[in-house]
C-alpha cells in the first residue's frame, strides 16, 4: 500500500510541475519577449467582437412616445414607403386594404373610407404627423376625408387597431391610422438638391396619376421637400357581367 501512495505522489507532483501538450498549444506567446529572431506575420485575422445585434423599429403611435413594437399591448401594423410604392394605391385609404382586420369602403376610386374593428368616419382617427385630421365635426359614416391626403407624400402609416381613447381622445374608438410624411434627403454635409418624377396609369379604369416634386437642403440645418400630384379617374370597367 506505501508503494502505491508513493507512485500516486510521484504522478501528482509530476502533473503540477510539467505543463500538458493542450495547455502549451493554447498559451498565446508574450509580445514583449525578443528571443532574437524575426517572428513570422500571423495570418490570424482580427479577433471578432462581440456579435452585432440589429436594433428594432421604433413606433411612437401606440404609446406617443419611441417604443419597441413588440412590448406594446395592441395590434399595430407598420407600413413603410416601399410597401406603399409597391401596391401603387390611388389613395390613401386603399393603402389600408391588404392589413388584416381592415376593410376599406369605396363609391369611386377617388375617395374611399376604412373600417377599423368595424367602425369608420368620426369613429376612427386620422393623424398627419401626429395632427388630428378628423373629429365629430366631420359627417357620420363613410366620408372623403381620408382620401384627401396624398399617399405619395407618405413615408410611414402606423396603424393601431383598437380604441385608443386614453391617448387621443373619445373619437379613436375603432383604430388610429398616424400617416408620417416624407422629409428631404440629407445626403451628407453642404448644400444638395434632387428631384423625382412619378406616373401610375391604370387600364381598368382609365386613370392617370402624375406627381413632380423637387427637395433639397443645407447642410443639417434646413431641408424643403415641395411637390404636386394630379390625378384623373374614369369610370371603372367590371366586365361583362358588372358592367361600368
Amino acid at each position: 500500500m506505501a508503494g502505491k501512495r508513493a507512485a500516486l505522489v510521484a504522478m501528482l507532483l509530476l502533473h503540477l510541475l510539467v505543463p500538458s501538450a493542450h495547455a502549451t498549444e493554447d498559451t498565446e506567446p508574450d509580445p514583449s519577449a525578443d528571443d532574437g529572431r524575426p517572428t513570422a506575420p500571423s495570418r490570424a485575422g482580427p479577433r471578432a467582437g462581440p456579435p452585432r445585434i440589429p436594433v428594432p423599429g421604433v413606433v411612437v403611435t401606440a404609446s406617443r412616445s419611441e417604443s419597441d413594437p413588440d412590448t406594446i399591448p395592441a395590434t399595430l401594423y407598420v407600413l413603410d414607403e416601399e410597401t406603399l410604392r409597391e401596391r401603387m394605391v390611388r389613395t390613401l385609404p386603399e393603402a389600408l386594404r391588404e392589413t388584416p382586420g381592415v376593410m376599406v369602403q369605396k363609391t369611386s376610386n377617388g375617395q374611399g373610407s376604412p373600417f377599423l374593428r368595424g367602425f369608420t368616419g368620426f369613429r376612427t382617427l386620422l393623424l398627419l404627423d401626429g395632427v388630428r385630421i378628423n373629429n365629430s365635426v366631420l359627417r357620420e359614416g363613410p366620408n372623403q376625408y381620408w382620401a384627401t391626403i396624398d399617399p405619395l407624400t407618405i413615408s410611414r402609416l402606423e396603424v393601431v387597431m383598437g380604441p385608443t381613447s386614453v391617448l387621443y381622445g373619445s373619437d379613436a374608438i375603432g383604430g388610429t391610422v398616424n400617416a408620417l410624411t416624407r422629409s428631404a434627403d440629407d445626403s451628407g454635409p453642404g448644400v444638395d438638391a434632387g428631384g423625382r418624377g412619378y406616373y401610375r396609369f391604370s387600364t381598368a379604369d382609365t386613370s392617370n396619376t402624375y406627381r413632380l416634386e423637387m427637395s433639397g437642403h443645407v447642410r443639417d440645418r434646413a431641408g424643403l421637400l415641395l411637390g404636386g400630384s394630379y390625378k384623373e379617374y374614369d369610370n371603372l370597367d367590371g366586365g361583362s357581367h358588372v358592367g361600368e
